[in-house]
């Protein structure tokens, strides 16, 4: 049993996995991994090269695989600049799930903790088995959120009339924003502000992220990060960082305009539970809720320990 960063020959047996275990929340987001595949085979190619050249680049994208001899039978990916975010963890050998989870999520820390990252985070659904197992694993849940999905298309006058003071935050202040938080350990200030690729390189695969703030003489009053890709027909608005709740409004209306224009299709939405008195504006635009989830991060070196 061992556990190891993807090799090109398992990426089929892989993706067959994840089909298979994550059928239903594929469909929800419009993702098609068949879409994805060849271009993760082709960073596999020559023994890894494209993908180390990502990682150079400060994408540090990767596939962990858990082998039982030699072949897998469990993977996680890794995406995340500054906190690696795990996504997907799936094993397949009935009976011995939670064992090989443990396995699979131990080598996963080893391997993240031996690059130099602080943290791990992960979002699994409330109420899961896995969300007892991970604390057990280590791992410290730091807040719960609440997924929306708002559809783009026809939205009231209201959401639309908003008139937000919003711009993109360059990658300079967001290192800057991304230190002041280390240097507090505020987490979730990290996490509000993390990019799931860290370089705008992606961006010739497909993938883009921008953070957006609102600032008022000079002191921020909110930031959200925003993503989208070429494969799906969705976007997605991560958990906001804010010091005043209307900023909220001003943000979401600044990426509603921005991504209807882009022509998607509708809007993911995360909310932190503690924000819930902005739900109800939300049921108000036409957003509906689409589950609960558990924030966890896992500590693995300063300065968070």
């Amino acid at each position: 049993m061992e556990v190891g960063r993807i090799r090109k020959g398992e990426l089929p047996s892989v993706v067959e996995i994840w089909k298979e275990s994550f059928r239903g929340e594929l469909a929800q987001r419009g993702a098609d991994l068949g879409n994805i595949a060849p271009l993760f085979r082709a960073f596999l190619s020559l023994r890894r090269l494209p993908l180390w050249v990502l990682h150079r680049l400060g994408v540090p994208v990767e596939v962990w695989v858990l082998r039982m001899g030699g072949r897998p039978v469990g993977a996680v990916g890794q995406i995340g600049c500054r906190v690696p975010y795990i996504i997907g963890l799936v094993v397949k050998r009935k009976g011995q799930e939670l064992r090989l989870v443990r396995l699979l999520e131990q080598g996963v820390a080893t391997g993240l903790r031996a690059a130099g990252f602080p943290l791990m985070r992960a979002l699994v659904p409330a109420e899961h088995l896995i969300a007892k197992l991970a604390i057990k694993l280590g791992w410290e849940a730091i807040g719960s959120i609440t997924q929306f999905v708002l559809p783009l298309q026809g939205l009231s006058s209201d959401a639309r009339s908003r008139l937000p003071s919003v711009r993109s935050i360059s990658f300079r202040r967001e290192r800057l924003l991304a230190c002041g938080f280390t240097r507090r350990r505020d987490i979730k200030g990290l996490l509000a502000l993390d990019r799931n690729y860290g370089s705008p390189v992606v961006g010739i695969l497909g993938f883009r992220e921008r953070v957006f703030g609102v600032e008022e003489k000079g002191e921020l009053l909110g930031l959200v990060r925003v993503s989208w890709n070429a494969y799906q027909p969705v976007a997605f608005m991560h958990v906001p960082y804010l010091r005043e709740a209307e900023a909220y409004w001003s943000l979401l209306a600044h990426a509603t305009r921005f991504f209807r224009g882009l022509g998607k299709a509708e809007l993911h939405l995360d909310l932190w539970e503690e924000e819930g008195g902005l739900r109800e504006g939300l049921r108000k635009m036409g957003a509906r809720e689409a589950g609960r989830w558990i924030y966890l991060v896992k500590r693995l070196g300063p300065p968070f320990l």
